[in-house]
């Protein structure tokens, strides 16, 4: 506001220095009809409009005996008497106020008694007059809402696609990668060790989808081992003898305590169809290694035996 008064404020004095008083009449007129200004005057320091007499004429036509300044029409008398007219007329400078209740805004700015002016107006005072501009905020304030719910609008739309891809983003980064890690776990805790995190990351979920990928790795030589054991206790179990031979001489029973893992832990007894004397042979053996592979061994052991004894 202040820019333009200084801009008023120098078309008026170069208009009244080319000794264009009507034009700076018209001016002030023009400026009125600015749809927003609900008010443009310039005051003498008495408070009075002026152009509305010919005060002013008379007096520097009385300065410029040489020149006369022809009497033109002037514009309607107003007059100005505020707290805030006072003050600048004793200050000197311009004043802003608003008044947020009735939406506008006033500014006095003054007009200095430049040299060149002292020329027309004497030397007496340093305030030749004060321009007032009122002017109304209604729209202005009318136009920051609207464009404060413009701007709502966008910063809601755009946090609601930022939220959107956010939410896209952290979906394929962590909670996909988190359900097939999850998927596995299940499919694991099933039995099913032939499955694997299908990953390939340098990130943390990355370092979990190949460590369990190396778990599952584990649990399947794990469950294979457990099984060969399976079965290999159940091959020794079939291949021990289930009867005792009878002898009148000795009372004749065996048993195989076993360990952990079981395999080639082996006993059995031999009798001989054809010997006219009584012969029990106790054969004791231990195949080295465990699992499936040394109940084999020991089951060719014993079939050797027995087809030879």
């Amino acid at each position: 506001m202040r820019t333009n008064a200084q801009t008023i404020d120098r078309a008026i004095r170069s208009i009244m220095l080319s000794g264009e008083a009507p034009i700076a009449v018209r001016t002030i007129r023009s400026l009125q009809e600015i749809q927003g200004l609900e008010q443009i005057d310039l005051y003498r320091t008495n408070g009075l409009t002026a152009f509305h007499d010919y005060e002013t004429l008379d007096f520097v036509n009385a300065q410029l005996p040489a020149f006369q300044f022809a009497r033109t029409p002037r514009i309607t008398k107003k007059e100005l008497d505020t707290p805030l007219f006072q003050n600048i007329i004793n200050e000197k400078r311009p004043i802003k106020f608003e008044d947020k209740q009735n939406q506008y805004f006033e500014y006095y700015y003054p007009f200095q008694n430049e040299p060149e002016c002292k020329m027309c107006h004497g030397k007496s005072k340093d305030i030749l007059g004060v321009l007032h501009l009122k002017i109304s905020t209604v729209d202005l304030n009318m136009e920051i809402e609207k464009a404060g719910f413009t701007l709502s609008a966008i910063l809601i739309g755009a946090g609601v696609l930022i939220a959107f891809f956010l939410i896209i983003f952290l979906n394929r980064l962590i909670i996909d990668p988190l359900v097939k890690i999850g998927s596995v776990v299940a499919q694991v805790g099933q039995g099913n060790f032939d499955v694997q995190v299908e990953i390939s990351r340098g990130d943390e979920i990355g370092i979990i989808s190949d460590q369990i990928n190396s778990m599952v790795g584990d649990l399947k030589e794990q469950d294979r081992m457990k099984r060969s054991l399976y079965l290999a206790q159940e091959v020794q179990q079939n291949l021990l003898p289930h009867e005792y031979p009878r002898s009148d001489m000795l009372d004749i029973a065996g048993k195989s305590i076993y360990c952990d893992e079981t395999g080639g832990d082996y006993y059995d007894f031999i009798t001989g169809d054809n010997d006219e004397e009584e012969r029990i042979g106790i054969v004791v053996g231990d195949v080295s290694g465990h699992g499936i592979s040394s109940a084999l061994l020991m089951a060719a052991v014993r079939s050797s035996l027995r087809q030879r004894s």
